[in-house]
């Protein structure tokens, strides 16, 4: 199966793709998702930390995350915008990560999901 998901949701991808493997997993498709770096490389981390009732300095979030941000064991595609508003579109890849195919669009954090030119690249990434 492909894992697609957009801000939270592409995190949460990656992370069941280190979980399940290859063995279930196909490929991780992200758009505009801040793993690569920590809460922080964001706006609403404040909000995370109420929503989710973690805090961001937490032993247990922070091992999370460095599970999120290892290398997938599956090829993946991570799309992001310079121009996101809400995250740091650097934080959206890892640029070494083997097998990783990173494609930059224009475009806010809001909406980004109903963006031709996202919903382009995802078929892109899914035919080739």
């Amino acid at each position: 199966m492909t894992l697609i998901g957009v801000s939270l949701g592409g995190i949460m991808a990656r992370l069941a793709a280190h979980r399940l493997g290859a063995g279930v997993v196909r490929e991780v498709i992200t758009i505009a998702s801040p793993y690569a770096a920590g809460p922080r490389a964001t706006n609403v981390w404040r909000t995370y930390q109420w929503v989710s009732g973690e805090r961001i300095d937490d032993p247990a979030l922070i091992a999370r995350q460095a599970e999120i941000a290892a290398p997938l064991p599956v090829p993946a595609t991570a799309i992001w915008s310079a121009s996101d508003g809400l995250v740091n579109g650097r934080a959206c890849f890892v640029e070494s990560e083997p097998g990783l195919r990173v494609i930059e669009l224009r475009g806010s954090h809001i909406g980004v999901h109903f963006r031709a030119a996202v919903l382009r690249a995802v078929a892109g990434a899914l035919g080739g």
